[in-house]
């Protein structure tokens, strides 16, 4: 998505994806269409955005996540498991 496009509305940028994703109840969806009705720049945000998601979830395609994305999900599984296996008067404590 192009940030630049919506430096101007940050508000609205926060809500791109739910819209998209057809999270919003009818009073909202209709505030946020009313904003595309006059912001060009969210228009074309909210067009990128359905283009990606229509390429991945096209059967084939295949994303390889960033390295220190798998980094980060590796180390929440550790301590998770480390979280586990404290006795439950420690956990529930707050102790390691």
């Amino acid at each position: 998505m192009s940030e630049a496009r919506l430096k101007g509305c940050p508000e609205w940028r926060v809500m791109l994806h739910g819209f998209v994703d057809g999270e919003f109840d009818p009073a909202h969806a209709s505030q946020f269409k009313d904003h595309l009705a006059t912001c060009p720049g969210c228009r074309t945000a909210m067009e990128e955005v359905r283009v990606e998601r229509t390429v991945m979830n096209q059967d084939n395609v295949k994303w390889r996540p960033p390295q220190v994305l798998r980094a980060q999900v590796l180390s929440m599984h550790v301590f998770e498991q480390r979280q586990q296996q404290k006795p439950g008067w420690r956990r529930a404590l707050g102790l390691k």
